[in-house]
């Protein structure tokens, strides 16, 4: 479960997510190999996979504001871990390729980020009827404002700065862009990661958007 910005020490994700009432929504990095009994129960997963490019990225940026990782590398090696495994999180392709494996489970959900950004308000609807809600057009729209990035960077309960103790004194929110990955990559990082996708996706019908 990721730690939620600013919430006590004393009780750590999983106690936080015992202690909420049902339904409950629950948001987490975990693969889905480590949550068997969620996969496997009739609990609806919705899983949003991003262009790794565009992921090392802001993975890069996290890193340099968490001071439990105290990364002071560049961002060319810091790709070159991301690459190899050497990360938090990763393997990277194991976790989405498991997950585009399932994605026609009935309790199953899978996007990409870009296409739901590019659809905000078609995927919602998707959603919605994927959770048996139905909402109104005009609930729809306010909820597309409200989800907007430039918005949601502004929401003080979603982007507020973290504990001094965890993270640089930066707002947790970033950009949420498509291609960002464009002005930090080399021509040398693009060429190595290029290939590096085309190797892990040679075996897979898996395709991101371009």
């Amino acid at each position: 479960m990721k730690d939620i910005p600013g919430k006590a020490t004393e009780q750590n994700s999983v106690e936080f997510v015992r202690n909420q009432p049902s339904p409950r929504f629950i948001k987490s990095h975990m693969p889905l190999e480590l949550l068997p009994t969620v996969v496997n129960s009739t609990c609806k997963i919705i899983y949003v996979a991003r262009n790794p490019r565009d992921v090392v990225v802001s993975y890069y940026h996290f890193q340099k504001t968490l001071k439990r990782s105290d990364f002071h590398g560049t961002f060319e090696q810091f790709c070159n871990n991301f690459m190899n495994n050497h990360l938090h999180w990763s393997p990277y392709w194991e976790h989405v390729k498991e997950a585009w494996a399932m994605r026609h489970r009935a309790n199953m959900m899978f996007f990409f980020y870009e296409d739901l950004i590019k659809d905000l308000s078609g995927n919602i609807r998707k959603i919605a009827a994927f959770f048996d809600k139905t909402y109104s057009d005009e609930q729809i729209a306010k909820l597309v404002e409200h989800l907007k990035i430039e918005n949601f960077r502004k929401n003080p309960m979603i982007n507020q700065p973290a504990r001094s103790d965890v993270m640089q004194p930066k707002m947790f929110i970033r950009q949420g862009i498509i291609g960002g990955w464009k002005k930090m990559f080399t021509a040398e990082i693009e060429e190595r990661f290029n290939k590096w996708i085309t190797d892990n996706l040679k075996d897979t019908d898996l395709a991101f958007p371009s």
